[in-house]
């Protein structure tokens, strides 16, 4: 497999805020030119846009030892989950007779169910490599070696064990099982492959998209302020004098997806169905907040090709504004020019 250098990114989350950096743009559509929305950014936050995307391309199973996983339990499924950045790991639990002999089966507490892998985030003062632990689920950071004055950049590795409910009789920690798995790991992170190559998550050329570049389309004369640090898998920008807009990138279940389109389309859903392009969306409008939900081929989902990575997922774009208007002009505005670069990407 091809394998890719370790990218030193920043923060990667689904709040997309932070500072800004002003740059010519109009909220209003124009056709796009040769110019593009990167020639008026700065050197570092090119930089930073850059880290972003190219994050997009690693497979974020390539950071686990799947041989020291397998020491953990037996492994059920592996693959992404809803936020693509991350890889997600999960154990068979064994059952047993639950205290009330109504209730039947339960699982047994206490042993590993779920093993995270992929967040990054920055870290600022004395901060290390221990295990820390919030209730019955452990963490441990990894860093990349990406040092910059907002922070050393890590990659964060969790364990979630069975029979947690966020609460006082919460089961212990495992931290003595995660450490060993991410000390074996070390290699794997310094070294990751590409994620079209994977086989543990699908891939999907929504990947391939720069969600920023819809201000190439947007672009005018009005100032755009986008905001920093740049995400993988989003873009958050403010017109002068309005409301922040963000995209995020996600994976949704397929049945999960159809199921949401096909009651936005039926009117049993508080979502409205539009049309995109011929890609099919749904619009939640509540006085104040717009959402708008794009599910580009809802009818074709994509999976891994290993044999435990093979659940459907459909991509999915999810764009926040917030307007006045429950019709969601500003977003359906932005969601649509995510749809054309969908359409036209390769």
């Amino acid at each position: 497999m091809k394998a890719i250098p370790l990218l030193a990114v920043w923060a990667v989350g689904m709040l997309l805020t932070g500072c800004g950096e002003l740059v010519p743009g109009e909220a209003v559509r124009s056709e796009p030119s040769q110019s593009s929305y990167r020639d008026m950014l700065s050197a570092e936050l090119r930089k930073q846009l850059d880290h972003a995307r190219e994050v997009q391309m690693v497979d974020p199973c390539s950071l686990i030892d799947f041989d020291a996983a397998a020491r953990l339990g037996t492994i059920k499924s592996v693959g992404t989950g809803s936020k693509p950045v991350e890889c997600e790991i999960e154990y068979e639990v064994p059952k047993q007779p639950a205290a009330d002999p109504e209730d039947g089966m339960t699982i047994v507490p206490g042993l590993p169910y779920l093993v995270q892998v992929g967040h990054r985030d920055l870290v600022t003062g004395g901060a290390g490599e221990k295990p820390e632990n919030a209730g019955s689920m452990c963490s441990m950071r990894l860093f990349t070696g990406y040092e910059d004055g907002t922070g050393r950049e890590a990659i964060s590795y969790s364990l979630i064990v069975s029979g947690s409910s966020i609460g006082p009789k919460d089961p212990p920690p495992r931290c003595q099982d995660l450490e060993p798995l991410v000390n074996a790991s070390r290699p794997f992170a310094a070294h990751p492959k590409a994620r079209s190559e994977s086989r543990r998550v699908p891939n999907s050329k929504l990947f391939d998209v720069d969600p920023c570049a819809v201000l190439d389309v947007l672009g005018g004369q009005q100032k755009i302020e986008i905001s920093a640090p740049i995400f993988p898998f989003g873009c958050a920008f403010k017109p002068e004098g309005e409301n922040q807009r963000s995209i995020t990138f996600l994976f949704e279940g397929a049945d999960e997806a159809r199921q949401s389109v096909a009651e936005a389309k039926n009117g049993s859903s508080i979502a409205k169905y539009v049309d995109l392009l011929g890609v099919p969306a749904t619009v939640y409008g509540p006085s104040g907040i717009c959402m708008v939900m794009v599910y580009p081929d809802v009818d074709h989902p994509v999976s891994g090709s290993d044999p435990l990575s093979r659940r459907p997922w459909v991509p999915k774009v999810m764009v926040n504004v917030n307007e006045e208007l429950k019709s969601c002009p500003k977003a359906v505005e932005v969601a649509t020019e995510v749809a054309r670069l969908y359409k036209a990407a390769k």
